[in-house]
């Protein structure tokens, strides 16, 4: 595989796993505050099997990271996908060795 196909395949390798980083980070966010929070009290005399039930807590800053790093690590995918696109154009217009003499 050529140096530039290798770029344009890491390239689209690397904007695939960002989205979904992006989509599972969004996702927490999304469902961050829709867990009812419960009272201290009943909190405090729930047993240890009720008190674990349900999802756990999101970390919104944690997330909101996640999804902003999972953004600019997508972008850079790209712009490095876009300029292996525009090197494979540069080499396409190239003469061959064949049309330099003329």
């Amino acid at each position: 595989m050529s140096m530039i196909g290798f770029g344009l395949n890491s390239s689209m390798v690397g904007m695939t796993r960002y989205a979904h980083q992006a989509a599972v980070a969004a996702g927490q966010i999304a469902r961050a505050g829709l867990e009812p929070e419960a009272p201290a009290e009943a909190a405090a005399q729930a047993t240890p099997a009720e008190a674990g039930g349900g999802a756990p807590p999101v970390d919104l800053a944690g997330s909101m990271v996640s999804l902003m790093l999972a953004h600019r690590l997508f972008t850079a995918s790209l712009r490095a996908a876009q300029t292996a696109d525009r090197m494979l154009g540069e080499l396409a217009n190239l003469p061959s060795r064949s049309d330099v003499g003329r």
